[in-house]
């Protein structure tokens, strides 16, 4: 049982799967990372990490394939109401079409692209409101 009353087998506390995340998508954690692992047969393929809070925004970091519904409504319940953030923001490479089209089926919407963010182009900066959140609403109504 979670903090908050939450039944998420596999999935609470939000504290491992760090070393897979940075792994998979070269990530340098910060010191306040956290992690939502996605299992099957107790075997880590996703996860999804948050970390840079300030206290009303988090980013996030997604590796894996396989999301559930159920999953990706936890993922946005554990910044937005167990950490009651406002925003979260996301860095996807130009290159990486497949996160981008994940960020738009998510809610998330594209508000900047920087011209050589990323050795391979552009880095594509995403952001979703807790107010614009469909999962979270579907799942929490919250």
């Amino acid at each position: 049982m979670g903090e908050h009353g939450l039944q998420l087998p596999g999935w609470w506390p939000p504290i491992d799967g760090h070393h897979w995340l940075c792994e998979k998508i070269g990530l340098v954690p910060t010191f306040h990372l956290q992690v939502l692992t996605h299992r099957v047969n107790n075997e880590i393929v996703g996860a999804v990490g948050y970390d840079n809070w300030t206290g009303s925004c988090c980013d996030v970091h997604w590796a894996g394939s396989g999301w559930t519904p159920r999953f990706l409504a936890a993922a946005f319940y554990y910044p937005f109401v167990v950490e009651n953030c406002k925003i979260m923001i996301a860095r996807v490479p130009s290159n990486n079409i497949e996160s981008a089209h994940l960020m738009g089926r998510l809610g998330f919407q594209r508000i900047v692209s920087i011209c050589d963010g990323h050795p391979d182009g552009y880095m594509h900066i995403f952001m979703i409101r807790k107010e614009n959140c469909k999962l979270l609403k579907r799942y929490y109504n919250a």
